[in-house]
């Protein structure tokens, strides 16, 4: 069994929800979830559940906004620019200035490593990488 599931199925063990998730990124082939949820414990024995599954968009947008260390605001102004959204709609949804709107976005772009949000979404939902 792959070290990966193997440390997916002890976590459980040490959390008191009894249950983990991950995300394993696949290259070339995408992104899978890793579930897994403690069932019966007992002294000497105890049954493990394990989930694999193709990723959703939003399990890899959650995982990457921790990685990447995004606060509360940045997250939320993530979540309007890959919707599409202006600056400016940005902004007055949030009631921000377009200015502090451009700041959070340079923080989110200096965390992540990239210099455009047409870079920064395919960043955030692709594992390839362009060299």
């Amino acid at each position: 069994m792959p070290k990966s599931i193997q440390a997916l199925c002890y976590w459980p063990l040490g959390s008191e929800e009894g249950s983990a998730h991950t995300l394993l990124a696949l290259q070339k082939y995408g992104f899978l979830t890793l579930s897994s949820l403690l069932l019966i414990k007992d002294k000497k024995d105890f049954n493990i559940a394990i989930n694999i599954s193709q990723a959703s968009p939003t399990d890899i947008l959650t995982i990457n906004k921790k990685d990447y260390n995004l606060s509360k605001r940045e997250s939320n102004i993530l979540d309007y620019l890959i919707k599409g959204s202006s600056t400016k709609e940005i902004a007055n949804d949030l009631f921000l200035s377009p200015y502090t709107v451009q700041d959070h976005l340079k923080s989110i772009f200096l965390k992540t490593g990239v210099s455009t949000r047409r870079e920064l979404v395919f960043k955030l939902f692709t594992c390839y990488t362009i060299s």
